[in-house]
């Protein structure tokens, strides 16, 4: 009897136990739940905030017409997906496991990013385009070509220095680096670029090549020319490029314009801009691997006994880098950027507006003493983005 009534109390305590466990378990679980609403309300721990391109999302109201048609429900789940607490710590967490694990970049950008070897990253944009995927004629490019000699020709005439820079990309300069499953042998054995290089050269158009300035230093030159984090030429070679092209606007517009020295050069794990432009976005936890040898100039600039007054400058994000070293050197008192012929800047007044291609001032355009076309090695099919062809038009 005695010991029937002692199993009687035993399993009565377990059995509240197990309730209060349970009621733990169910309470612990619907805290989880409500975590990340917490932590948008009340931030308990510091934002992670992403980096890239992100757009506002449009919020619509609730209404007969957008529950029917399901529309409310897909914008409310886009739109609490991206505003729910901790969001910044899952993304990047989500991240770094699939770099970890899976060796894969998974973040959602406007272009793939491919992790190459030695933690090199790359843009694969810029991959396809030596896989020649943008081919193009050699007929338009021997025409494009000629638009810009008679370009150069005309603007000579007016008293204006007309410079082409070419600027590589890291996956023509390191293809060595690049997963053997994204490259592949084309049916076309020469690039756009291997083609237009020639077409520029044999009309006598000045050009500065930067892409064969680097592969014919690469294997010599102490300090790498791209940053394993990034997709733009670093600082270095910013630095590079700018000296040997204020050498070429000198020997063509027949001005004593000064030199630029890139030395002495620095070395350590920092990145800053362009340097870490594509890790920035990967928007991972663990940086380091990314981050190392990475070359810093010191840049000063020897006056020449002559200065330019104003430049133009029509080109892509490789730009940025140069002009911002022109501008620490003094090169030029004012300066428009056309970039992408799209956005105009305007040095020093750090103005920023939409370029009307239709109400563009070209008297003021060809009061410029000296105007330099930037193009990627990869956007051979595209130099000027509409430029030259607006220019010859006003030109004539």
């Amino acid at each position: 009897m005695q010991v029937s009534i002692l199993l009687f109390i035993s399993d009565f305590d377990m059995k509240r136990w197990d309730r209060k466990l349970f009621s733990f378990y169910i309470a612990f679980f619907l805290l989880i739940l409500c975590l990340p609403i917490l932590q948008k309300i009340f931030d308990i721990l510091p934002k992670q905030e992403l980096k890239g391109y992100t757009y506002e999302k449009e919020f619509i109201s609730l209404g007969m017409h957008s529950w029917w048609s399901g529309s409310f429900q897909k914008n409310f789940t886009n739109w609490f997906s991206d505003y729910i607490g901790f969001r910044g710590y899952m993304v990047k967490l989500d991240n770094e496991l699939n770099l970890r694990i899976f060796r894969e970049i998974s973040a959602s950008t406007q272009t793939k990013i491919v992790l190459g070897k030695d933690h090199q990253l790359y843009e694969k944009g810029y991959i396809d385009g030596i896989n020649n995927k943008d081919w193009v004629s050699s007929g338009f490019l021997h025409e494009e070509a000629k638009k810009i000699i008679t370009l150069q020709n005309k603007l000579k005439a007016r008293g204006i220095t007309l410079e082409i820079l070419i600027a590589p990309s890291k996956a023509t300069i390191y293809p060595e680096f690049i997963p053997e499953k994204y490259t592949h042998i084309s049916e076309h054995k020469k690039t756009n670029y291997d083609r237009m290089i020639t077409f520029l050269e044999d009309e006598g158009i000045h050009v500065f090549d930067a892409n064969r300035y680097f592969l014919e230093r690469k294997e010599s030159n102490t300090y790498p020319f791209f940053t394993r984090s990034g997709t733009h030429w670093n600082y270095y070679a910013a630095c590079l490029v700018s000296e040997e092209l204020l050498q070429q606007i000198s020997e063509y517009s027949n001005k004593k314009l000064g030199k630029i020295v890139c030395e002495p050069v620095s070395v350590d794990n920092i990145a800053y801009g362009t340097d870490r432009d594509l890790l920035d976005v990967i928007n991972i936890w663990n940086q380091g691997q990314f981050l190392k040898d990475i070359p810093h100039p010191t840049i000063k600039f020897v006056s020449g006994e002559d200065s330019l007054d104003k430049i133009l400058w029509v080109g892509d994000s490789f730009s940025w880098t140069v002009l911002s070293i022109f501008e620490k050197a003094d090169v030029y008192k004012k300066r428009n950027m056309y970039y992408y012929y799209s956005r105009e800047f305007i040095f020093p007044s750090g103005e920023e507006k939409r370029l009307d291609r239709e109400n563009i001032d070209w008297d003021e355009v060809f009061s410029h003493e000296v105007i330099v076309i930037e193009a990627t090695q990869t956007a051979m099919n595209s130099i000027g983005f509409g430029f030259v062809d607006a220019a010859l038009k006003h030109l004539e």
